[in-house]
């Protein structure tokens, strides 16, 4: 099971089943506004829509997001024009 994200620029990352993502989201605190990485969330099998849930409940109330297995590159949420479960 996978699933691909196409982005803005036509590029594309591919998702696969148990893969994990880590949402990257807005902190701020008295000491001003920070980038915070979330608790990595497991892409899991959805009984009807394949990985698309998975995806989906990682991604909401994050601005980027990177791959638990490649921390050096982050992807912007809103550049997502679509993402297909195969």
């Amino acid at each position: 099971m996978k699933a691909t994200i196409t982005f803005s620029n036509g590029s594309t990352l591919v998702l696969k089943e148990d893969d994990f993502i880590v949402p990257v989201c807005p902190f701020k605190d008295d000491d001003g506004m920070f980038a915070s990485q979330k608790p990595p969330h497991h892409l899991y099998r959805h009984v009807h829509d394949n990985l698309i849930p998975g995806i989906m409940d990682g991604l909401f109330n994050s601005n980027f997001f990177m791959l638990s297995s490649d921390h050096l590159k982050v992807y912007n949420v809103q550049q997502i024009v679509s993402i297909v479960s195969e």
